[in-house]
């Protein structure tokens, strides 16, 4: 009996994207599922530089530095003015999604009061 031996190549999305649009570009249907793509960042690199990984590395040593900013005087502080902040939970959502890492309640009338830090382009957040 012979062997069947399997050739297995591994392919990240933005390979296949790179590939599918130097080989198809001008294909209709490709041009769809290459916007597609683009929509859902299929398109860019996954590639983890040195600096990414040290970031992770030191992603919790940070968090605990913010959080002893807007813990303590801050968070009573806050309490007194405009109620108990949500749960901490909720200021690493206010960071993945939102770029701020907040202490924050909701008033009435949809409105929102946040004490943090804003992360923008800058080198350093600014405090708000």
């Amino acid at each position: 009996m012979d062997s069947v031996k399997d050739h297995f190549q591994q392919l990240q999305w933005f390979e296949v994207f790179h590939w599918l649009q130097e080989e198809y570009r001008e294909d209709l249907y490709c041009k769809q599922i290459l916007k597609y793509m683009e929509e859902i960042g299929f398109d860019k690199t996954r590639t983890f530089l040195p600096q990414d990984v040290y970031a992770v590395q030191n992603l919790w040593k940070t968090l605990s530095m913010l959080d002893e900013c807007l813990d303590g005087k801050t968070a009573h502080c806050f309490t007194n003015l405009f109620g108990k902040p949500k749960q901490l939970g909720t200021r690493v959502t206010q960071l993945r999604y939102w770029n701020r890492y907040v202490i924050h309640n909701d008033q009435s009338d949809w409105k929102f009061v946040g004490c943090g830090f804003w992360m923008e382009h800058e080198d350093y957040p600014e405090a708000f």
